[in-house]
């Protein structure tokens, strides 16, 4: 990985079509023309998401007419040199001949083998307590790009050709976002949550949670809850206990549904949601970030992803040089927003047909790395991925400091990097103050990845420096940190 401050080009062999990782037209006897389509993979109002154990950006996605093959990539960091890959086949038959017909499941005609291609936009979330992609809804690949119904997961860690998807609708308890109640499949947000191990997810209507262990949704607004248009992006901020949706505005200003909308889901079985564009768009930094930054070639779901070292959010707004420092203000319900531009950044994308400067959204394709604590952006299929590094000249060993207040929670990252194939490394935490309680999420990790550390300091704990010692055990292996925590209020 680049271990320069700010934006680094990363080969052309990184960008999906110099990867010569896009199936050949006709794979499989297949009559779909897959090469000569590829760009749509990208294009298509479709995302990706970040396997923070495999350090890998895992991207998905086609639909409509665009494309119809259901394959996955890699973007893989861990490899020197960086490649990208195509982890996973297409399923054959795809629903190409049959496209009159719009499906869930391929091959046509068959149920819960694995997920037609279809524009995810943002509904898909790397579940990191189990290492499985999530994937909900979107518009199918057919001819009338009829929305999706399926909730599909499939484990990532040593993905493969022979490797199953899973259709989670038979034994599913609750009612899928986007389906029965109010919303649309189209224009999801899925977003997991370090914390609770759930995935929260927007249909533009309301607000759900969904817990891959009890395959299980559950509407946690009322009807109509969390109204938002289809061209936003979310993220979470762990610490802080919110869930934020950004995008869409125009000239500084945000019609309805568009702009800033947040649910605190400090109690993560009801909120209710919240609209923050007025008062947000009195920072010109965010209203400029809200319309697609200082040079617009298109405002809907930019990149915006949370950064667990600052504690704030980080925008990249579709195009350009620049980055938003984007923090919340619960007191005053608005985000405060600071620039920060770095020489070299990602040229325009080409998304619109015919034009050289346009952009659908970035949706999930800018993620953060913790093992590297670096940023990582797809762009388009014809552009190189782009490293971004916002602090120092490379990762710091696994530390870090905490300052919270008494019975508030706090969590912080902590990063495993492995040499060799050491298996399953799980963690502990001792040396807190009498009464504070941690969890990691994930509890363990395989070789390499992050698990954050959620700490809990009960009420009236006095402030006090403590020295953290961070455990990890694999078999026979245990390796020890110590960190610096200050705990408590003064």
């Amino acid at each position: 990985m680049p271990t320069t401050l700010g934006w680094t080009a990363l080969p052309a062999s990184t960008s999906l079509q110099g990867s010569g990782a896009c199936p050949p037209n006709y794979f499989g006897g297949d009559p779909f023309a897959f090469a000569s389509n590829c760009q749509n993979v990208i294009r298509a109002w479709n995302g990706a998401v970040a396997d923070t154990q495999g350090n890998r950006l895992i991207i998905w996605g086609g639909g409509h007419n665009n494309y119809y093959g259901n394959e996955i990539y890699a973007l893989n960091l861990g490899a020197n040199p960086i490649t990208l890959t195509r982890l996973k086949d297409p399923t054959i038959p795809t629903n190409y001949a049959n496209s009159a017909n719009c499906v869930e499941s391929l091959p046509p005609g068959s149920t819960g083998f694995a997920p037609n291609s279809r524009e995810v936009y943002e509904g898909m979330a790397y579940i990191a307590n189990a290492g499985v992609l999530y994937m909900l809804n979107g518009a199918l690949a057919c001819g009338q790009a009829n929305g999706g119904s399926g909730t599909w997961t499939i484990p990532l860690n040593n993905i493969s050709n022979s490797t199953a998807w899973t259709y989670e609708n038979p034994t599913m308890i609750g009612t899928q976002p986007g389906q029965n109640y109010n919303g649309y499949p189209q224009g999801n947000i899925a977003v997991y949550d370090p914390v609770t191990g759930l995935v929260f997810v927007s249909d533009t209507y309301d607000l759900a949670t969904y817990n891959y262990k009890t395959n299980t949704y559950n509407r946690i607004t009322g009807s109509w809850g969390f109204l938002t248009s289809y061209y936003m992006s979310g993220a979470i901020d762990p610490a802080r206990r919110l869930f934020v949706a950004v995008g869409g505005c125009s000239a500084g200003s945000c019609q309805a549904g568009h702009g800033v909308y947040v649910a605190d889901i400090s109690n993560p079985a009801s909120t209710t949601g919240q609209n923050w564009t007025a008062a947000t768009l009195t920072d010109p930094n965010c209203a400029q970030f809200l319309s697609g930054g200082a040079n617009n070639i298109g405002s809907a779901n930019p990149g915006f992803v949370y950064d667990p070292v600052a504690g704030n959010f980080v925008g990249w707004p579709n195009e350009g040089n620049s980055v938003y420092i984007i923090t919340p203000d619960t007191v005053n319900k608005k985000l405060s927003c600071q620039v920060v531009t770095f020489p070299g950044g990602p040229p325009n994308s080409a998304h619109a047909y015919g034009s050289t400067s346009s952009s659908f959204g970035t949706f999930g394709r800018f993620q953060y790395f913790p093992a590297y604590d670096a940023f990582v952006l797809v762009n388009d299929w014809n552009i190189p991925a782009y490293v971004l590094r916002l602090r120092g000249n490379a990762a710091p060993p696994p530390s870090f400091t905490l300052a919270t207040c008494p019975g508030n929670t706090a969590s912080a990252v902590v990063n495993i990097a492995a040499t060799g194939n050491v298996g399953s490394v799980s963690l502990s935490a001792s040396g807190l103050p009498a009464g504070a309680t941690w969890q990691f999420y994930p509890a363990s990790v395989f070789d390499s990845g992050s698990s954050t550390l959620t700490v809990t300091v009960p009420s009236g704990t006095p402030r006090t420096t403590s020295n953290v010692t961070i455990t990890g055990t694999s078999g026979s292996l245990t390796q020890t940190s110590t960190a610096t925590m200050v705990l408590g209020c003064p």
